[in-house]
C-alpha cells in the first residue's frame, strides 16, 4: 500500500478530522511518537512528521492552540484511559500489595525461601514510595519513616 506523506504547513487541508480524533485519542492514552506515527501509517495510510504530532496533545506547548472540541476530546480520551486502568486489580497499590504478601506466605508453608525473599524484595519496592495518613494530626507520613 502507498503512504502518502503529509507536511506539516499543508496538514490542515490534507487530515481529516477523523485522522486528527485518532491522533489525539493515542495522545491521551501516552502513546509515543514512534507508535502513533506507526499507527496512523497503518489505519490511515499517511505518514505524519513527528513533530506533527505533539501538536494534536495539549501537554505540550505545540499542542496548546489545538482546538477547544479536539482538547476536550483529549481530556475525555486520558480520563476514560484512566478509568480503564484503574479498572484492573493489579494496577492498584494495595490490590498488588496483597497478592505479594500472600505470594510471601504460601512459599513460607511451602518452604519455597526463594520465592518468599523474592516476593519480600518485590513488597519492600512497592512499600518505598508509600504514604499513608496519620489519622491524629492530619499530615501525611512516607515509609521507611526517616
Amino acid at each position: 500500500m502507498a503512504v502518502a506523506i503529509v507536511k506539516p504547513r499543508s496538514e490542515q487541508q490534507l487530515l481529516t478530522l477523523v485522522v486528527k480524533r485518532a491522533i489525539v485519542k493515542l495522545n491521551a492514552e501516552y502513546a509515543g511518537p514512534t507508535e502513533i506515527v506507526e499507527r496512523i501509517a497503518e489505519e490511515f495510510g499517511i505518514k505524519i512528521p513527528y513533530s506533527l504530532v505533539y501538536r494534536y496533545n495539549p501537554d505540550f506547548a505545540a499542542g496548546l492552540t489545538l482546538s477547544s472540541e479536539l482538547k476536550d476530546e483529549f481530556y475525555a480520551a486520558r480520563r476514560a484511559f484512566a478509568d480503564e486502568l484503574n479498572a484492573v486489580p493489579g494496577s492498584v497499590r494495595a490490590t498488588r500489595m496483597a497478592r505479594l504478601d500472600s505470594i510471601y506466605h504460601m512459599a513460607m508453608k511451602k518452604g519455597d525461601l526463594k520465592a518468599a525473599i523474592a516476593a519480600n524484595e518485590a513488597l519492600r519496592k512497592e512499600m518505598d514510595t508509600f504514604e499513608f495518613f496519620n489519622g491524629g494530626d492530619g499530615g501525611v507520613e512516607t515509609w521507611p519513616a526517616n
